[in-house]
């Protein structure tokens, strides 16, 4: 548990630091320096003002959502680790389930791209008998999974949410998947 913790921890970090340097050569960079930005101010220049100005606000605005999604990383780095002690406290019989659920919720709502979020939602949303929830976290588990584990886990968990819900060839068919993946 801890040295998962500490991987999803260092992770995360390398995923915050590749925005954060993206989102700061984009804001050092001023907009005419940029290859967009000068031909903007190009067309600008040969009257085409509206059409520079509609290209300048793309500009703007591209940045404005990389910087927005710098910060949902951080504000998510930052309650996934409280998430992750929540969880660590219901698993102690001190916090509910859905406690936990709401905050793993809003940590996949900021940062969606992360397996292991995704994974424990949908042991949570199984733990509720939540199957529709389940398997929806356990189908984002899958196309967030970026090892042959982290797909091994994620077949076998919406394994599981089939299996309960009662369909057992698609159950098999995960499970039959990750056996695949293993034996490879």
């Amino acid at each position: 548990e801890l040295e998962e913790r500490y991987v999803a921890d260092l992770a995360q970090r390398d995923r915050a630091y590749a925005q954060e340097i993206a989102v700061f050569r984009a804001a050092v960079t001023d907009i005419a320096a940029t290859l967009e930005g000068a031909a903007a101010l190009a067309r600008f220049n040969a009257g085409d003002e509206i059409g520079a100005l509609a290209v300048l606000d793309q500009i703007v605005d591209a940045r404005e959502r990389a910087r927005q999604v710098r910060a949902n990383i951080e504000t998510a780095a930052e309650r996934r680790q409280v998430a992750s002690l929540a969880y660590e406290a219901r698993a102690r019989g001190r916090l509910d389930t859905a406690a936990v659920i709401a905050r793993y919720e809003n940590v996949t709502r900021l940062d969606p791209g992360v397996f292991w979020d995704w994974i424990r939602l949908d042991r949570l949303y199984q733990d509720v008998r939540n199957f529709p929830q389940a398997r929806r976290a356990a189908e984002r588990a899958e196309e967030t999974a970026g090892s042959d584990l982290e797909r091994i886990v994620a077949h076998d968990a919406l394994g599981d949410v089939l299996r309960r819900e009662g369909d057992l060839a698609g159950a098999r068919a995960r499970y039959e998947e990750a056996s695949r993946i293993i034996q490879r």
